[in-house]
């Protein structure tokens, strides 16, 4: 198998990209409102995300609402949440196969499936990365879709937010 000091930088990589996964998961931030309106004074600033959305005013005060209904969200969120929380619970599984299984550890010390708890343990963070990549590109799609489609009105479009490009370097951190 591979060194030690691989082994640690390869389950720290993929532990900053779960710990990024699970912020993505809960930032309100996946799609920020293009428009602004035509009042300085009311101007008002809305986010998406997955569990809630948010409304920033002019003044400086935020109020986020979440969501009252699950089924009566889009398509795309409502598989988002779905994948992302499979993501989380995979990749949490990941954690601990993969602390088990490195050389470092002295669980299972000897043992000669402590190599193949490891293997598991990284198949297991490779998967928690595609099931965290695949909602991120859905929703970066959707965003895309919306935005150059002529017929919306500007005060429906979203840009991309935060949590999607951090949830794309997450999933690929999770991946390497």
């Amino acid at each position: 198998m591979v060194s030690m000091g691989l082994q640690l930088a390869g389950y720290t990589i993929a532990f900053l990209g779960y710990v990024g996964t699970l912020t993505t998961t809960l930032l309100p931030s996946w799609k920020i409102s293009s428009y602004i309106g035509s009042s300085i004074v009311t101007a008002v600033s809305f986010t998406k995300g997955l569990w809630m959305e948010c409304a920033t005013y002019s003044t400086g005060i935020t109020q986020c609402d979440i969501y009252s209904s699950m089924l009566n969200l889009p398509s795309d969120v409502q598989a988002a949440q779905a994948l992302m929380v499979s993501s989380c619970a995979v990749s949490s599984l990941a954690c601990l196969l993969a602390v088990a299984g490195m050389r470092c550890t002295v669980f299972g010390q000897g043992s000669p499936g402590k190599d193949r708890v490891a293997v598991v343990g990284g198949v297991a963070f490779v998967l928690g990365g595609l099931l965290c990549f695949i909602p991120l590109v859905w929703n970066i799609h959707v965003v895309l879709r919306d935005f150059y489609n002529p017929i919306l009105p500007d005060s429906t479009k979203y840009e991309m937010g935060e949590a999607l490009y951090l949830g794309i370097i997450s999933s690929l951190f999770t991946l390497i």
